[in-house]
């Protein structure tokens, strides 16, 4: 009877004395999880790229979401800087009085080409009544456009050289400034496409020039950029190579 009874207690204590002995085994309750806690976790790709990293390494997969995270941000900078920079532009044109020009310069932000650019800007500015008068039914936008040149261009930047071309915010036109003489003094006088500039240097904080123009300017031409001599040599080099292509097919 006694032998019995040592052996009921012991059934009974035992599962308790497995119970405590696992408690005090695990670091912290709380922190440990069981076949049920996992139960509504998604499953656990054990054979995944995070099973051959060691601590502390960037898997190939956090790696890519890290690059695209990068090139959002990136992105959002250059639009947020674009958006800076075309309200920087509006409000000195709406206070040089070039409202016409002013109230279409929100419209920059859709530009490629000044997206692509993080460089300064020089405005060829054109007088209100100019536009009313010269072209009435162009669109504002299209005209502003075609008054921006790419860098800055201060008035004595542009008299440093008799002629020189300036990349505009039309991909693939230039305008061609002349000055009537070198060396940056007081009476140069200076043209962009034939269309002297009557108000130099309105503005100019490095980032952005604004001149006064006397006009309109004529939008050049494509493939305003090109030096028309360097063209004009290789198209003849061209043609003598051909000449010569033709003679050794005759001569074969």
């Amino acid at each position: 009877m006694a032998l019995r009874s040592v052996f009921l207690l012991a059934v009974f204590l035992l599962p308790l004395a497995a119970t405590a002995t696992a408690s005090a085994s695990a670091p912290n309750s709380a922190s440990t999880c069981t076949a049920t806690d996992l139960g509504n976790s998604p499953p656990l790709d054990m054979a995944g790229p995070q099973s051959s990293s060691s601590a502390g390494e960037m898997t190939e997969e956090e790696a890519r979401l890290l690059a695209q995270l990068e090139g959002l941000m990136r992105e959002g900078t250059a639009a947020q800087d674009l958006a800076q920079r075309v309200e920087h532009v509006r409000s000195i044109l709406e206070l040089l009085g070039f409202r016409e020009m002013a109230a279409a310069a929100p419209y920059l932000v859709a530009s490629p080409v000044l997206a692509s650019w993080p460089g300064p800007l020089t405005v060829f500015a054109v007088p209100d009544e100019v536009l009313e008068s010269s072209c009435p039914g162009c669109p504002r936008v299209e005209s502003l456009v075609e008054h921006i040149a790419l860098g800055a261009f201060p008035y004595a930047e542009l008299s440093s050289k008799p002629m020189r071309k300036v990349a505009t915010a039309m991909l693939g036109f230039c305008f061609t400034s002349a000055s009537s003489s070198a060396g940056g003094a007081s009476d140069d006088i200076i043209s962009v496409n034939n269309v002297r500039i009557a108000r130099p240097n309105l503005y100019n904080n490095g980032r952005l020039v604004v001149h006064g123009m006397e006009g309109r300017v004529v939008v050049p031409p494509r493939g305003s950029c090109y030096n028309a001599e360097r063209v004009d040599d290789l198209l003849s080099r061209v043609d003598v190579l051909n000449l010569v292509i033709r003679m050794l097919a005759n001569a074969a």
